[in-house]
């Protein structure tokens, strides 16, 4: 009884803080992948100015 319950707490505790774990990674990489499309488009303008296209 005892060993069911300390395997228990400790289970699910450990379950809930990976799965935050995941979640903050999770939110992390979306937040790297906003930031590369966002330089990726003022790349894209930069470029085109060089080129001397209108910027439309």
């Amino acid at each position: 009884m005892y060993r069911l319950k300390k395997i228990g707490v400790g289970y699910f505790k450990n379950r809930v803080k990976k799965r935050k774990i995941v979640q903050d990674r999770r939110v992390s990489e979306a937040r790297d992948t906003a930031i590369n499309q966002e330089d990726i488009l003022k790349l894209e303008l930069e470029t085109l100015y060089m080129i001397g296209a209108p910027a439309s």
